[in-house]
């Protein structure tokens, strides 16, 4: 993601990609989110596991995460 935010910083094009990953370029005015018709593509997430089988405890910390901060991990953007 790096290279496709400078390139785009350089002048040598556009890009559709994450609000998530330029958060902080947004907020610094070194990227800013162009208004289009038909965007943002809003996508949902699902987190899925086998029900037969018991988490280790890094993936039950994991699922517990997600169950109850999944929702708010990620930053919103104004556009």
């Amino acid at each position: 993601m790096k290279t496709i935010k400078q390139a785009v910083m350089a002048d040598l094009g556009l890009s559709l990609i994450s609000a998530h990953t330029i958060a902080s370029e947004v907020e610094t005015r070194r990227l800013a989110i162009l208004r289009v018709d038909g965007l943002p593509i809003m996508r949902q997430w699902f987190v899925v596991r086998c029900s037969d089988r018991e988490l280790p405890p890094a993936g039950s910390a994991l699922w517990t995460f997600i169950a109850k901060k999944g929702k708010t991990f990620l930053p919103r953007t104004s556009a």
